[in-house]
């Protein structure tokens, strides 16, 4: 008998690495941004607002856009270019996410894994500074949000933090910070967050490592 719990627990620990999910590469679908006389949506498959010509391009008021294809597809509701802030996730907006974007707009990429999951990171850029928002959209078709990395820094540092580039590690995201320093603390910070899929809670775990 005590030879077999050995094995049992080789056999279990390959399990374990057979049902975790491992992502793969980013997937660029498109985005918006927000030039100062409209809003410009790129490389979208469809968009239900007829485009307006302006400055030897094209910009949009309101309207549903859509990225992707199929069931990678992910959509995005935009309205005024005053209210800085669109919609993302499903068709129908009730089951999207409100987003507060940034001057520059937003980019979208899905997040290509060895499983099923539906996975996309948008980076929403400002002037001086840029924030990542991981959405997902759940085997039921609800769509969530499973971080925001604005929501990040102010939980750890109560202040702005400039991300670095996102890279992938296995079940990993991995993006990394700087910190300036305050009027109470002089001192910057750097450092970088990892976001591991759990895949028993279907969520993302957070590991803050101060560099």
């Amino acid at each position: 008998m005590l030879k077999v719990i050995p094995i049992l627990a080789i056999l279990f620990s390959i399990c374990q690495n057979c049902f975790a999910m491992n992502f793969s590469e980013f997937v660029k679908l498109g985005g918006t941004s927000y030039p100062p006389w409209g809003i410009e949506i790129k490389n979208a498959t469809s968009n239900t607002e007829t485009p307006k010509k302006v400055h030897d391009g094209v910009i949009y008021e309101n309207g549903i856009a859509q990225f992707g294809n199929g069931d990678d597809s992910i959509y995005c509701h935009y309205s005024s270019p005053s209210a800085m802030e669109s919609y993302f996730g499903d068709k129908d907006k009730s089951n999207a996410i409100k987003i507060e974007e940034e001057l520059y707009g937003t980019s979208i990429s899905q997040i290509k894994n060895d499983s099923d999951a539906k996975i996309y990171l948008l980076h929403s850029i400002g002037a001086s500074s840029h924030s990542y928002i991981c959405l997902g959209k759940k085997n039921d078709g609800t769509w969530v949000k499973y971080f925001d990395t604005r929501e990040i820094a102010k939980k750890y540092f109560n202040a702005w933090a400039m991300v670095s580039d996102a890279i992938l590690d296995n079940d990993t995201i991995i993006i990394g910070y700087s910190t300036r320093g305050t009027r109470e603390n002089r001192s910057s910070q750097r450092g970088e967050f990892r976001f591991k899929w759990d895949d028993a809670a279907q969520w993302f775990s957070v590991e803050h490592v101060q560099f």
